[in-house]
């Protein structure tokens, strides 16, 4: 169905469902051996879902300014956790759905558009943290009981088991508003931001979620002896101020554990949610998108959670999008590339809605429909703030004991030891190259080293292959540049005339 033929009586709905650091491959749709997600399986197969999709930073603010501004890091200048809120919350895409009669909600973590932009971009947001629920007039008792439950656990590797029932937990909570807020709609079309704060961090879930997994043949992570001695001196310092030395064999498992029964869980209230639109009579002509912020390091890279770097364990991400009414489903997409930033064009133009100036992202419907080819052969992505990177001899007047000294606290991760400094990413099928502005470099050729252990960059054999992506590299950036507020030269009349 094109845009020109989407009526405004018959406008889709829209569903966009995310979770927090979710690793591309923890869905069984992706051929995952252990995580159980029937629900999310099932949608997929009534969609198209992507093998190859990324989003351009690993970082949950500026990922999520990049879904709803359709705009690289560069461009929305968003490229640190701490600086939201979103400058202009009128641009984004539940503003833009809103200002062409949709009704707009937001259920779940929102980290992007604070109370003020919240105002702007949505009828009605009903906000979670991964503490749980923002405190609100009309919580429950129960719901203030969980945020008072999960203070201080952020800092702890895992947490085992949370001591509530599970319809009083975050995951569940967040679908009851989300299934409100569907009725709520009524006749009219509506868009909803379902953000679900977990697998993020704190590990913790409730039965019979923490203990599903437990003696299952757990994938352990992927790794190789010394292998952050050739990769850049953010990645060594980052992995130091994990205190990756203290996680031994058994907190890996047990942290893989909880964090697939919590995918598990969020799969379980997705069920819930389309058996509720079903009844609705609302499901047919719903999109859906599925689709994480970033992925989670889960051990790799002898790392966890996520920190400074763009390896596909944080910038690849699931992805499908099914619309029963709209699109033919069935399909698996091996080799069109995506990038996060495509979201919103491709939503925009089924719901016949103007895609805004600006718009860096390319929309899926052409290529949807067969109208093109291809999409994307490569991804790009950035990351690091302004500034010098930390060289060596800096590295060595830092105070570790001190800092270890002191509790635990995830910030040491993303501090400016690590976060100084920038570096950009190209990401083709066969090759990816990582370019740091302090002259630092990785590449990695995935047919022979598909999980990333082995850096090429600056080898001889490999001078042509880092040339070519480096001229791509420099074409995006260039061609990326900030394009707001517009500029239209004047037309002399010595210019050709346009036809």
């Amino acid at each position: 169905m094109s845009s020109q033929e989407t009526s405004a009586p018959n406008r889709p709905n829209v569903v966009v469902i995310m979770t927090d650091q979710q690793r591309w491959n923890t869905l069984g749709c992706y051929g995952h051996p252990v995580v159980r997600t029937p629900h999310l399986d099932a949608l997929a197969r009534r969609g198209v879902r992507f093998e190859h999709a990324y989003v351009p930073i690993p970082l949950c603010t500026p990922s999520r300014a990049c879904l709803h501004l359709s705009q690289y890091p560069a461009s929305h200048g968003i490229r640190a956790n701490e600086t939201f809120p979103v400058p202009d919350p009128s641009r984004t895409m539940p503003a833009l759905f809103r200002q062409a009669g949709y009704r707009s909600f937001l259920a779940g973590k929102d980290h992007l558009f604070g109370p003020e932009g919240r105002a702007v971009a949505f009828d009605r947001c009903v906000a979670f943290s991964h503490g749980g629920r923002e405190p609100s007039p009309d919580e429950t008792p129960t719901d203030a009981a969980v945020r008072e439950g999960r203070k201080g656990l952020m800092a702890r590797k895992y947490v085992e088991v949370e001591p509530f029932p599970a319809d009083a937990c975050p995951t569940a909570r967040i679908t009851d508003y989300a299934i409100e807020m569907a009725e709520q709609a009524g006749d009219q079309p509506f868009f909803l931001w379902l953000s679900y704060p977990d697998p993020h961090p704190p590990f913790v879930v409730c039965e019979p979620y923490a203990t599903l997994y437990r003696g299952a043949e757990i994938d352990p992570p992927i790794t190789k002896p010394n292998e952050s001695a050739e990769k850049p001196l953010r990645q060594q310092v980052s992995q130091r101020l994990m205190r990756m030395d203290s996680y031994s064999v058994a907190d890996l498992r047990r942290m893989r554990e909880i964090y697939y029964g919590m995918i598990t869980f969020v799969d379980d209230q997705i069920g819930r949610l389309l058996r509720h639109l079903d009844a609705l009579g609302k499901r047919e002509n719903t999109i859906f998108v599925f689709m994480s912020d970033h992925g989670d390091y889960l051990g790799d890279h002898q790392r966890v959670r996520k920190d400074v770097a763009l390896y596909d364990s944080l910038v690849r991400i699931p992805f499908f999008v099914t619309w029963e009414a709209g699109l033919a489903g069935g399909r698996v997409e091996r080799d069109a590339m995506v990038e996060s930033i495509d979201v919103m064009p491709t939503l925009l133009e089924w719901a016949g809605l103007p895609i805004p100036r600006g718009s860096q992202g390319k929309s899926l419907a052409p290529f949807l429909s067969g109208a093109a080819r291809q999409h994307r052969d490569r991804v790009f992505g950035s990351y690091g703030v302004e500034g010098e990177a930390y060289t060596a001899g800096d590295v060595e007047q830092v105070d570790f004991e001190r800092m270890f000294a002191t509790p635990y606290s995830w910030g040491n991760w993303v501090s400016r030891l690590v976060m100084q400094g920038r570096f950009s990413m190209v990401r083709t099928h066969e090759w990816k190259l990582v370019y740091y502005a302090n002259g630092e470099g990785e590449l990695y050729h995935y047919p022979s080293d598909p999980n990333e252990m082995t850096n090429l960059y600056g080898r001889p054999a490999y001078r042509e292959v880092e040339r070519a992506l480096l001229e791509s590299l420099l074409q995006w950036t260039m061609s990326t540049a900030s394009t707001e507020p517009p500029y239209q030269a004047p037309e002399p009349p010595w210019l050709p005339t346009a036809g």
